[in-house]
């Protein structure tokens, strides 16, 4: 009876104790030699940002292409 007891005491101890007690693993990044390609993959490349300027001179439309990232006129006026 004392067997049995003990028994179910641990049997409800570990049943208790051991979800509380699971090691959850992650896997570590794998680890490469070649460190200059990630430092490589790291860099984005952007396209530059653009925007179209219109203007109306005699009842003619005019257009002309800014590039915002760099600052400077990319097309003269262009008539549409």
């Amino acid at each position: 009876m004392k067997k049995t007891l003990f028994a179910l005491l641990i049997c409800g101890t570990l049943t208790v104790s051991l979800p509380s007690l699971c090691v959850t693993s992650y896997a570590a990044p794998a680890v490469t030699g070649d460190t200059a390609v990630e430092a490589a993959s790291d860099v984005i490349a952007r396209a530059p940002m653009t925007r179209w300027y219109y203007k109306t001179i005699n009842g003619q439309i005019y257009k002309r292409l800014y590039d915002c990232t760099h600052e400077k006129w990319l097309t003269d006026w262009i008539k549409c």
